[in-house]
């Protein structure tokens, strides 16, 4: 198995992982629809952090440069470098949060139905996963 492949089959676990998370959290808070920020907004907030702990290494490279002698200039192409790939990142995420985001408010001001969508596509992606 190569190196790719072995990346690939982490990255489908993952997401599979976050798939069942999120139906689980859905299906919670469309059992108690005036608390659905809860549940919602804490599996979104594990699959956030997940999402930047690749830029981690990156921030505490940020750190430890600023300990060392470099010069100024060095200095600020290496935080807006590292800026730069933090707000791609952020891009990426921010519309997958506030899509769950939207769905914790429809459900808390009585409207299932972009809940019940939302959990059949889930349903329908998770089942691209099953072994047949």
């Amino acid at each position: 198995m190569s190196r790719f492949e072995g990346a690939k089959i982490w990255f489908r676990w993952l997401r599979q992982r976050r798939l069942l998370s999120e139906l689980y959290a859905l299906e919670m808070a469309m059992r108690a629809p005036r608390l659905a920020i809860f549940p919602i907004g804490v599996t979104c907030g594990f699959w956030f952090f997940v999402a930047c702990l690749p830029t981690l290494p990156f921030q505490f490279l940020l750190i430890a440069a600023g300990s060392l002698a470099l010069p100024v200039w060095l200095y600020g192409a290496l935080s807006l470098l590292i800026g730069a790939m933090c707000f791609c990142l952020l891009m990426l995420i921010i519309p997958w949060f506030f899509g769950w985001y939207w769905t914790a408010a429809t459900l808390q001001f009585g409207n299932q139905l972009y809940a019940n969508d939302k959990a059949e596509w889930l349903r329908r992606e998770i089942g691209k996963y099953r072994p047949e």
